[in-house]
């Protein structure tokens, strides 16, 4: 079956009678600007689209009022549901400001990290039609490539610890967190205390990492790298992980986990092998998402509605002229949510 065509502008401006110019500039509200078209006009042209099913392209409306009215997020993996959460954010924040939201995924399908996507994304977005750029991941850029944005007047804000010139950037401290949470099960009565981290190449998984070590020396226990395992940051590696540990002569009593994907991963696991948790292990994550989880996860709230609202604004802020020249970066408070895990 052919499939029916869209309607054009053509068709709207044949069936008016009047020209493809005409038909644009009553569609993208520009009426009285340089063109005056009688009010009869107008109102039988927006009859027609409306009759004929036609539907402007936004980015081309944008285009020809002058003012470009989306935005673009950048996330590592939206398969983890951390990056679906800030996205979400995202989005809300910018469309109380009237402004949409391109989203791009730097993984490749399924999640794996892709090093030519992460490559080639800031030429890609410097062909988008946007009005600005939020990245939040945590690999390295190009200083030479985010300023290119902002010679052309394109704020970029980074949801990311890592820091480049001249740009905003918004996060928690990773690594004050991860004291913090494996503090917490050290007052719990832990000490033997094993880590499943994060790839030590991405600055968040190498920052809770110094966290877990730096709680551990601050309360005089000893560092048992045994029971220190580095996985991706997926549910499969974190059960591997768990499996590794539990199976040791001399298990941990507690797991602290570099994010709750992997803490989901270890509960599995856990449970899996008839352990009780918290009972005979307790489990500690790192985000806070709001997935389904039973039992519930003792974790770190990453504030991640909080980041995301945050960078739109200091975009907003960019855009409307009232920032400073100087880079802006906002540290936002992080809290342990204590729940069934540990």
């Amino acid at each position: 079956m052919k499939k029916k065509r869209r309607p054009r502008l053509s068709d709207v401006a044949q069936r008016a009678g009047v020209s493809e110019a005409t038909v644009s500039v009553v569609l993208n509200d520009r009426v009285g600007e340089s063109v005056r078209v009688s009010q009869e006009t107008q109102d039988r042209i927006w009859a027609i689209a409306r009759e004929l099913g036609y539907v402007a392209d936004p980015v081309a409306r944008s285009l020809a009022r002058g003012q470009i009215d989306t935005l673009a997020l950048v996330v590592r993996d939206i398969t983890n549901p951390f990056f679906a959460e800030v996205a979400l954010a995202v989005q809300q924040e910018a469309e109380r400001f009237g402004y949409s939201v391109l989203l791009y995924n730097t993984a490749a399908p399924g999640g794996v990290d892709d090093p030519h996507r992460e490559a080639n994304f800031l030429t890609l977005a410097q062909r988008w039609p946007i009005a600005g750029l939020i990245i939040c991941q945590d690999v390295a850029l190009e200083n030479e490539a985010l300023r290119s944005f902002r010679q052309r007047q394109t704020p970029v804000v980074m949801i990311s610890p890592l820091l480049h010139e001249l740009i905003d950037a918004v996060f928690i401290d990773d690594e004050k967190a991860a004291f913090d949470a494996v503090s917490y099960l050290i007052e719990k009565g832990h000490r033997r205390i094993a880590h499943i981290g994060g790839p030590k190449k991405l600055l968040t998984g190498l920052a809770r990492y110094k966290g877990y070590l730096e709680a551990l020396r601050a309360n005089q226990l000893p560092v048992d790298e045994g029971l220190i395992v580095l996985s991706d940051f997926t549910v499969k590696g974190a059960e591997q992980s768990m499996a590794e540990l539990i199976t040791r002569a001399d298990p941990p009593t507690a797991v602290f986990a570099a994010n709750d994907v992997m803490a989901f991963g270890a509960l599995r696991t856990a449970l899996g092998a008839g352990l009780s948790v918290p009972d005979d292990i307790a489990i500690m994550g790192f985000d806070n998402i709001q997935a389904l989880m039973c039992p519930g996860l003792t974790t770190v709230d990453h504030a991640q509605e909080k980041m995301g609202r945050t960078a739109v604004q200091l975009l907003m802020e960019r855009l409307s002229g009232d920032a400073p020249e100087e880079q802006r970066v906002v540290v936002v408070p992080h809290r342990i949510v204590v729940r069934d895990t540990a």
